[in-house]
């Protein structure tokens, strides 16, 4: 069970070997909830490193360095005054940061897909440029070898990251996965780039 009072004493101590034992004890005692918050959302052990690390380390700053996070008898305070358990506070924390990343993953699988494709000049077709090239996209991948078909519908429509699809498909590694991907993604690339012509 976290104690609150003992973790934001030591925190805000000023003892490099005291905030070390809070930022420890945040670790062990935190895990738990990004976990459940990061791998039952497409998340992996990486990404739980990730959002757990910068989680903490953003909460040690804001408590003792930039004093960002209002503190009233060695507990956190909202703006109402009423006080906020460290759990409940770093669980919307580790939710915001996580879900973020998600968003970025999202847009960088969207701006993979889009670059398949010839770019518009006109900004104002963008948009509808967009929508066409994902749909010729998905219909060129449905025409390719059912390696291929796999691994990009898998990427690109489940969103699963290299480590899942190496298990699904049988891989040796997440690294075999992405070798695959990217020789898959320059074929299709090649079929796209051919029928536009």
């Amino acid at each position: 069970m976290l104690n609150d009072v003992v973790i934001i004493e030591k925190l805000l101590s000023g003892n490099n070997k005291l905030e070390n034992e809070g930022i420890s004890t945040l670790y062990k005692e935190l895990r738990k909830n990004a976990s459940h918050i990061v791998l039952n959302n497409s998340g992996n052990e990486d990404d739980l490193e990730d959002v757990l690390q910068e989680g903490i380390m953003a909460f040690y700053d804001n408590i003792s360095i930039k004093n960002s996070i209002m503190i009233k008898d060695n507990k956190i305070i909202n703006k109402k005054g009423d006080f906020v358990k460290i759990t409940s506070y770093m669980s919307a924390v580790f939710r915001n940061n996580w879900f973020m990343k998600l968003r970025e993953k999202k847009r960088m699988v969207n701006d993979e897909l889009i670059n398949l494709t010839e770019e518009t000049e006109d900004v104002y077709e963008e948009k509808n440029t967009f929508k066409k090239n994902v749909e010729l996209v998905y219909e060129n991948i449905k025409k390719m070898n059912t390696s291929c078909y796999e691994i990009l519908t898998l990427f690109w429509i489940d969103k699963l990251n290299f480590e899942t699809i190496a298990l699904k498909l049988g891989h040796s590694n997440a690294n075999t996965s992405k070798q695959i991907k990217a020789r898959c993604q320059k074929k299709l690339k090649e079929n796209i780039l051919s029928y536009a012509n």
